[in-house]
């Protein structure tokens, strides 16, 4: 049992011993997975829904409505769908009934 550990031993601590070669042998994996993966995975599309809260009474600075139709324009994969919403009761129901996925205020 001692002459396992040893060769055990040895073997852990000569794999630290270079660090850029160390760096390599775990990192290098990593990237050939995320290339491969980039270049034969499956594209799936993502259907998002979103509802956003915006009273009549109040007018955002920020048009987030705008800002989430240009990211679904801009990507293939990504697929928003937005409401407006103007109760904010209603939106809750929506969430539970799960007819939306993110709500936004």
């Amino acid at each position: 049992m001692t002459s396992i550990f040893a060769v055990f031993l040895f073997n852990f601590k000569s794999t630290f011993r270079n660090f850029k070669a160390t760096g390599i042998m775990f990192i290098l994996p990593i990237v050939f997975m995320a290339i491969f993966g980039l270049a034969f995975g499956s594209t799936n599309k993502i259907d998002f829904k979103l509802g956003i809260y915006q009273p009549d009474s109040t007018k955002s600075k920020l048009d987030i409505e705008t800002i989430f139709k240009t990211a679904d324009d801009g990507s293939e994969d990504l697929i928003i769908k937005t409401t407006i919403y103007d109760n904010l009761e209603t939106l809750q129901n929506d969430l539970k009934k799960e007819k939306v996925d993110v709500a936004v205020n």
